[in-house]
């Protein structure tokens, strides 16, 4: 078992915190109602958190945002990106540059759906994810009517193996 764990703030309902992704600190948002990663800093940021990163030739279809609309946005591949020592290679990220949400990077719960997460706020305010594996590999899913736009995104798979097969990305 590969616990992580991060100290969240109690001053705010949801669960922020700080974690470092290649040396720059990010605060996140761990949303459990959200897919996927999404990037709400700035462009310059995204860019120099994320060095070596690869946008996809499909769109994103995303919702929320307090919209009940769908909207249509990058997705980006990028490399570099782990939770302590739990890494995840090819980790993709939609991106909403500039969005106002409190943080800067908000994580959806497929990054952890092969975690037991706990999240304290009374005695410790800490954030914690119980991972089984030190690597997961991500894939999506492309919308059945439009090649162009990817509905979802997971991270299923703990085996390189997996990487290769359809739908990764």
């Amino acid at each position: 078992m590969y616990t992580v764990s991060f100290l969240t703030d109690l001053k705010k309902a949801k669960p922020f915190f700080d974690m470092y992704i290649n040396g720059v600190r990010i605060t996140c948002l761990y949303d459990t109602g959200a897919s996927t990663a999404v990037w709400c800093g700035s462009k310059s940021l995204f860019e120099k958190t994320f060095p070596e990163r690869l946008l996809q030739s499909s769109k994103f279809s995303i919702g929320g945002f307090g919209s009940k609309s769908r909207i249509l946005a990058d997705i980006f591949r990028v490399e570099g990106f782990k939770l302590g020592n739990v890494e995840f290679p090819h980790f993709p990220v939609v991106t909403q540059f500039d969005r106002n949400f409190g943080c800067i990077l908000i994580l959806g719960s497929s990054l952890a759906i092969h975690a037991d997460i706990h999240i304290k706020r009374i005695k410790e305010p800490v954030i914690s994810f119980d991972f089984e594996e030190l690597m997961y590999f991500s894939f999506f899913d492309i919308n059945d009517n439009n090649k162009n736009i990817i509905e979802d995104s997971y991270v299923l798979s703990s085996d390189e193996k997996d990487y290769n097969t359809p739908g990764f990305l």
